[in-house]
């Protein structure tokens, strides 16, 4: 059995309730033993600082369980930045985390559909392999949207509710 990590010495992890406290008092630090350790980032992930650095939580809460560090990104399955319950984390590709993004930006609301003004109608597209897919024009962009999430549960079925 290997030594305890100098993070496994400091930290104490909660997998059920994702919360990272201090095992020890940090040196120069007010906090004290026990205390919930770190703060939020403008971003609304949550940082701690540990020996002049800065660790995003979710990827320390990863090490502190797994005992290892994630080569990829961490995704937040149910993309809330403050969630970081173990069985809300897992290790993912770049574009496997961009499967699990929230609302669109601009015009609409919803997830694969955007106006296009020349046609006057709502295009339905999806991201793959680094490239964009057009899946149609429609009247509204609710069918626009219902076109792309049955493309993404096929595409990505492990970001729809699927198993990894």
């Amino acid at each position: 059995m290997r030594a305890p990590s100098e993070f496994h010495q400091a930290f104490v992890y909660d997998p059920d309730t994702g919360v990272i406290r201090w095992r020890i008092a940090p040196r120069g630090k007010p906090a004290f033993k026990g205390e919930i350790a770190g703060s939020r980032l403008h971003s609304g992930y949550l940082q701690v600082k540990f020996k002049g650095r800065v660790y995003l939580q979710h990827r320390l809460a990863f090490y502190l369980f797994y005992g290892f560090w994630p080569k990829g990104q961490i995704d937040h399955r149910n993309r809330i930045k403050t969630d970081n319950r173990i069985k809300n984390l897992r290790e993912v590709t770049a574009l496997q985390n961009q499967q699990n993004r929230g609302r669109a930006w601009g015009r609409c609301n919803l997830l694969g559909a955007s106006f296009h003004k020349a046609s006057g109608k709502w295009r339905a597209s999806i991201r793959t392999d680094g490239r964009q897919q057009h899946l149609g024009s429609y009247d509204t962009a609710l069918e626009a949207h219902n076109v792309y999430m049955r493309e993404k549960a096929r595409l990505h079925p492990a970001f729809c509710g699927g198993k990894k």
